[in-house]
C-alpha cells in the first residue's frame, strides 16, 4: 500500500462511521398489537399509554374476535397518548365478501395507510 492508498483508507474510516450513524438513525419505533394480545382488554388505553411511555410512536393494530376495543376506543387512546397507526392486521375472514366497506371504515378511522393481511387459506387462493 503506498501512501496515497493509506490516507485514502485512513480518510474513509473516519468519515464513514459519522455518515452512517446519521443515516441509521431510527425516527420511529413501532409494535404489532397482536404481541400484547393477552394484556390489551377491552379499553385499549393503559396498554397504549404503556407502549407510548417505553418509547413506540407507531402500532399495527389487532383487534380480537371479539371485536373489543373498537377502532373508535383505540384512536382516543392513540391520540391522547401521541401514537399512530400506519397499519391493521386482519384475518382473511376479516377481508371476506361483504366485509370490504366495514374494513375500510375502520382503517380510516384508525388513520391506517396499509392493509395487512398475514395469510390467506387455501379455500382463498383458489382462482376458479
Amino acid at each position: 500500500m503506498n501512501r496515497r492508498q493509506f490516507l485514502t483508507s485512513i480518510t474513509a474510516l473516519t468519515i464513514a462511521p459519522r455518515a452512517l450513524s446519521r443515516a441509521a438513525r431510527i425516527t420511529s419505533a413501532g409494535v404489532q398489537l397482536v404481541s400484547v394480545r393477552e394484556q390489551i382488554g377491552p379499553d385499549p388505553e393503559p396498554m397504549i399509554s404503556a407502549l407510548s411511555n417505553l418509547g413506540f410512536s407507531e402500532i399495527e393494530v389487532w383487534v380480537p374476535a371479539s371485536g373489543a376495543p373498537t377502532a373508535a376506543d383505540l384512536r382516543r387512546a392513540m391520540d391522547k397518548h401521541g401514537v399512530s397507526s400506519p397499519s391493521r392486521h386482519w384475518s382473511p375472514r376479516d377481508v371476506g365478501p361483504g366485509n370490504l366497506d366495514r374494513v375500510l371504515a375502520e382503517c380510516k378511522v384508525l388513520g391506517n395507510k396499509f392493509l395487512v393481511v398475514a395469510a390467506l387459506d387455501r379455500k382463498s387462493t383458489r382462482l376458479n
